[in-house]
């Protein structure tokens, strides 16, 4: 478990300051992003997972083409995790709705990237890319199955 977040904080800090989100909606959504991947019975769906995909990501970092969706939809894709009642792909549908409602408040993002993130987000419920898919929602798909399930 992560004990220190002052890095992943620094990293959302940065991908926010990117993306021109204002400093009060950035740490507001810190602190709901850090408590929500804190929750008792969070296993898996954890800070250590975001850290674990942002690793990953820098790795491949040549090879991405949209790099602040990537993140995005890395930070986003498992904000909400409910064990009973969330299957079917309903904690993924959430976690884009909260990614949307992040964006309504962050007021900067196009709504092209929100669409995008918002649909990778949610393609994380099947794990299953179309083979005109952008390879960077190949890319992310493949981060959230690569790192181990423990």
């Amino acid at each position: 478990m992560v004990q220190d977040t002052t890095a992943l904080r620094k990293r959302w800090l940065a991908l926010a300051q990117r993306l021109t989100v204002a400093d009060g909606v950035a740490e507001r959504w810190w602190r709901e992003l850090s408590d929500r991947y804190s929750e008792p019975g969070r296993y898996y769906h954890t800070l250590d997972h975001l850290r674990e995909l942002l690793v990953l990501s820098d790795a491949h970092a040549r090879e991405i083409e949209e790099r602040d969706a990537l993140e995005l939809a890395i930070w986003f894709h498992d904000i909400v995790y409910a064990v009973r009642g969330g299957g079917g792909g309903k904690n993924e549908r959430d976690s884009a709705e909260a990614f949307r409602r992040f964006a309504a408040e962050a007021t900067c993002l196009e709504a092209p990237l929100v669409e995008c993130v918002a649909r990778w987000v949610e393609a994380t419920a099947e794990h299953k890319a179309a083979p005109d898919d952008s390879f960077d929602l190949k890319l992310f798909l493949d981060f959230d199955m690569m790192v181990p399930h423990t």
